[in-house]
């Protein structure tokens, strides 16, 4: 990843039978991880949900690209993603860009005042 891009990556919790965890990282950091294990697969058989950023100032972060593997799309994990990096710009008062056209499409969906005053134009 260089220059200060970091992956982001999170879902939410699902049903244990789909083999998806939930992990956060400290508060302090921008990092959310979801590891899915297939149930048989042993030992390094990973996939992660990821959205990518990048702190473009001090106080804004550009919310880049979402990205969820093929095998777990359609299960609403890139909505957690965008509302988890979204809540997370919220809670930390920072400003976001979105050049993601998925989080800009969960916004427009999802306009919250609380997101809308958190959106750098």
């Amino acid at each position: 990843m260089g220059s200060g891009k970091k992956p982001l990556s999170c879902a939410s919790r699902q049903d244990a039978r789909d083999g998806l965890y939930r992990g956060f990282g400290a508060r302090g950091e921008m990092g959310r991880t979801v590891v899915s294990g297939h149930e048989g697969c042993s030992g390094g058989c990973h996939d992660k949900a990821v959205l990518l950023y990048e702190y473009v100032g001090k106080r804004i972060v550009d919310l880049q690209h979402t990205e969820v593997p093929d095998a777990y799309r359609g299960r609403g994990i890139a909505k957690h993603l965008a509302k988890a990096a979204l809540d997370f710009v919220v809670e930390e008062d920072l400003k976001a860009h979105l050049t993601c056209w998925y989080i800009q499409k969960y916004v427009k969906e999802n306009p919250l005042p609380q997101y809308l005053e958190h959106l750098q134009p």
